[in-house]
């Protein structure tokens, strides 16, 4: 079998969306916003293609949430092809396209295909460091769970235009506990909202103001008519304790309800026990997990 890789193009947009779709577990119309995402962030596509069938892809990105030095590296191959160095094929072609400098090269994977992934994974010095759970909510069964404390107020507004508010950007800062935030540093407001605009056309968030100054938030943003992802919870250290999280979400779900969502998304760390149990209590069950591999690159250089 020969496989040859190359550049992907325009002619090839068809097959590699439905690659993704296969790969991903994603409908056509999410896998095609997926790939037009990867339009604006990546800096390399590449095809693999057997018997003049597009069989595999894989990229090199710089998502705005990934700080200087460190790129992203996927590879993705269809079930029929598996096994046969397509993926061997892709990875060695597109570790030629990262960019000197690079320091830290990331992979994303789905946890349902680990007895797969992860030896390969390790044989090319890839190490899991993150296992996010992705938990989904039907929000046809929704129902409001009542009133905010007295002493808080709540309101929802696009998030797009609180790119200057510098009070959002201090809480969305202060307010980040994630372990993402520990291992690939802190982000920015105005870069969490430059990633938002990759997964949609329009976003909702709720705030949760006390003493007319926000101290928590839940930010979502649509992803397909009906469909919406929540990408963001957070809440300021001396507000904790508060059950705050829980009435930023539920209003953020009241919102999208009558705007006619019915179905949210969310990932959360696996270790992240908090959120977890608030999603939990807000009717969310987990739909599966997603990993984090790195590759240091001064422990191990590229060919």
């Amino acid at each position: 079998m020969t496989v040859h890789v190359r550049p992907m193009t325009g002619a090839d947009r068809p097959a590699v969306t439905r690659l993704l779709g296969e790969v991903l577990r994603e409908a056509p119309v999410v896998a095609g916003r997926i790939l037009e995402h990867l339009d604006r962030v990546a800096s390399l596509h590449l095809v693999a293609v057997v018997d003049g069938e597009v069989v595999g892809r894989s990229n090199v990105a710089h998502p705005p949430m990934l700080p200087a030095g460190t790129v992203a590296l996927n590879v993705g191959v269809t079930a029929s092809a598996r096994g046969r160095g397509v993926g061997a094929a892709l990875f060695d072609r597109t570790v030629h396209g990262i960019p000197p400098g690079t320091g830290r090269v990331l992979g994303f994977t789905d946890d349902r295909d680990d007895d797969a992934v992860l030896p390969w994974l390790a044989r090319r010095h890839f190490v899991p460091f993150q296992h996010s759970i992705a938990s989904q909510l039907d929000l046809t069964t929704w129902r409001s769970t009542g009133s905010a404390p007295a002493d808080v107020s709540i309101r929802v507004v696009d998030p797009q235009t609180t790119r200057d508010d510098e009070a959002v950007a201090l809480l969305y800062v202060d307010s980040d506990t994630s372990p993402e935030a520990d291992e690939i540093g802190e982000t920015t407001w105005s870069t969490q909202l430059e990633a938002a605009k990759g997964f949609g056309p329009r976003g909702r968030m709720a705030l949760v103001d006390l003493h007319g100054a926000p101290v928590a938030m839940s930010l979502a943003q649509q992803t397909d008519d009906a469909d919406w992802d929540v990408l963001y919870t957070g809440v300021l250290p001396a507000a904790r304790g508060r059950g705050l999280a829980r009435v930023a979400k539920a209003a953020l779900h009241d919102d999208l309800a009558r705007l006619g969502a019915t179905r949210l998304e969310t990932y959360n760390e696996a270790g992240n026990a908090g959120i977890r149990h608030v999603n939990a209590s807000l009717g969310y069950v987990r739909l599966k997990g997603a990993r984090r591999h790195r590759r240091d690159l001064a422990a191990h250089p590229l060919p």
